[in-house]
C-alpha cells in the first residue's frame, strides 16, 4: 500500500525541484562567462616581462593608444637615431596586433610592425615589418617596407599578454600612427605571410614628448563571427535566466496562496 502524500509534502518537493533547476541555470551561466573572460588586461600601471626582449625597457614612456581592445604602446627615445618600441595587447585576440607609421595618417604608403602569437603547437609566433601599398591583400607585403627596424621579438606572458617589442633606426619616427587587429583565429602562415584584412582599425597622431595622442580616424570593417556569436550567446543566457528567475518565483509563491 502506497502512503498517501500531503499537499505540503508535494509542495516541498515541488520546491526542491524548482530549487535544483534554478542552481542548474546559475551554474551554466558562470561556467560559460568564465570561459568567456580568460585573460588579464595590461595598462600602463604594469611593467613590462623583460624575458626575451633584446633592450631595456624600465625607462619606456605608456600610452593606452587604442582603450577599446587594450592596445598599449610603450615608447622611448634611447640614443640620437634609435627609438625603443613595445605594443602590447590581449592574447584572447586570437590574430595579429600591427603597428604602423604613416606620413599622412592613411593606411596606404604606410609601413607597419605586425606581430602575432600561434597558440600552442599551433606554429612559429612572429614579427614582420608590412609595405601597406594598398587595400588588396597582395597590395600588403611581408618583409616590405621603409622602416629600419632591429631587435624585433614577440613575447606573451603567464597573464595572458603579448608584447611586440621592436626598434626603430631614426631621428624621428612619424607621430601618425595606425593600429590595426586581425579577423579572429586567424595568422599569417605560408611562404608570403599573407595578411587577411582586420576587422577594426584606429589611426592617432601621437606627441612623444608629451605622449598625448588625438584621435583622427577609425575604419572598423568587419564584425568577426566568432565575437557576434559570443555576443548574441551571453544575451540569451541572460534572458534565459531571466526568464527562469520569475518562472521559479511565481511558483514558489503559487503553493503558499493556495496552503493560505
Amino acid at each position: 500500500m502506497v502512503p498517501h502524500r500531503t499537499g505540503e509534502q508535494e509542495g516541498t518537493e515541488e520546491g526542491m525541484k524548482h530549487f535544483l533547476l534554478l542552481y542548474f541555470v546559475f551554474f551554466i551561466v558562470f561556467c560559460s562567462s568564465s570561459t568567456l573572460v580568460t585573460s588579464q588586461l595590461d595598462s600602463c600601471s604594469q611593467n613590462v616581462d623583460p624575458q626575451r626582449i633584446d633592450f631595456d625597457t624600465t625607462s619606456l614612456r605608456c600610452v593606452a593608444v587604442w582603450p577599446d581592445h587594450n592596445f598599449i604602446l610603450r615608447y622611448a627615445q634611447v640614443s640620437p637615431n634609435l627609438w625603443s618600441f613595445v605594443l602590447s595587447f590581449p592574447i584572447n585576440i586570437n590574430s595579429y596586433g600591427a603597428i604602423g607609421f604613416s606620413d599622412d595618417g592613411r593606411m596606404e604608403g604606410s609601413s607597419a610592425i605586425v606581430g602575432w602569437d600561434m597558440p600552442a603547437g599551433g606554429g612559429i609566433d612572429g614579427v614582420k615589418q608590412y609595405y601597406l601599398g594598398g587595400m588588396t591583400q597582395a597590395e600588403v607585403v611581408a618583409d616590405k617596407g621603409n622602416l629600419l627596424y632591429a631587435n624585433a621579438s614577440i613575447v606573451s606572458t603567464p597573464t595572458s599578454i603579448v608584447y611586440v617589442a621592436f626598434q626603430l633606426q631614426t631621428n624621428q619616427p612619424s607621430s601618425l600612427l595606425l593600429f590595426a587587429l586581425g579577423p579572429q583565429n586567424f595568422y599569417p602562415t605560408g611562404t608570403q605571410f599573407l595578411l587577411l584584412q582586420h576587422i577594426d582599425m584606429i589611426s592617432i597622431d601621437i606627441d612623444y614628448a608629451s605622449g598625448l595622442s588625438n584621435f583622427i580616424a577609425t575604419r572598423k570593417r568587419i564584425k568577426s563571427e566568432a565575437s557576434k556569436w559570443f555576443a548574441g550567446y551571453g544575451a540569451s543566457l541572460g534572458f534565459l535566466l531571466l526568464v527562469v528567475i520569475i518562472l521559479e518565483i511565481r511558483m514558489l509563491i503559487k503553493p503558499k496562496a493556495q496552503i493560505a
